[in-house]
């Protein structure tokens, strides 16, 4: 909607499973969507909303910038999932000034090495199953779930 409250305008064109994040100057906007013709069925894309331009991030991964805009951060959560025995990890770039997003390959991020080959470095709480970016890589809040469970089954009457 336009800052008057006049008639709304569509921002993407393209169909939207998530949103997941705005770059704090409002220029960029993430979304999860989907993708025909493509083994993966859907990727994680940044757009540019003045010009429409799309860069693909990733295929499974979640994408945010801390409050400044000083750092993007890339989590794969989705490796925690299905019981799988190795948990995601998270990522941060530092983002140079005057650039919104990271040098990101095109076809996005497919690998480690590919995050290896950009500079990133694995953040601090890479276990946890999501982060929100503080000020600067050091200082995050994220939750961690755990389960209890009655080992003893004691039947109530």
């Amino acid at each position: 909607m336009k800052q008057d409250g006049g008639t709304p305008e569509k921002v993407l064109t393209t169909s939207v499973i998530r949103l997941p994040a705005m770059s704090p100057d409002g220029q960029w906007l993430i979304a999860w969507v989907p993708l025909a013709n493509e083994e993966s069925g859907s990727a994680v894309q940044a757009y540019h909303l003045a010009d429409g331009k799309a860069v693909r991030l990733c295929d499974f991964c979640w994408a945010k910038w801390s409050g400044d805009g000083k750092y993007f951060y890339l989590y794969f959560d989705i490796l925690t999932r299905a019981n799988a025995k190795r948990r995601g990890r998270s990522y941060v770039f530092a983002v140079r000034p005057g650039a919104e997003l990271p040098a990101i390959p095109p076809g996005g991020i497919k690998s480690e090495a590919d995050l290896a080959k950009l500079g990133a470095t694995v953040q601090p709480a890479s276990k946890a199953d999501d982060v929100a970016p503080g000020p600067s890589p050091a200082i995050y809040a994220f939750t961690q779930r755990t389960i209890q469970r009655n080992l003893y089954r004691v039947p109530l009457l």
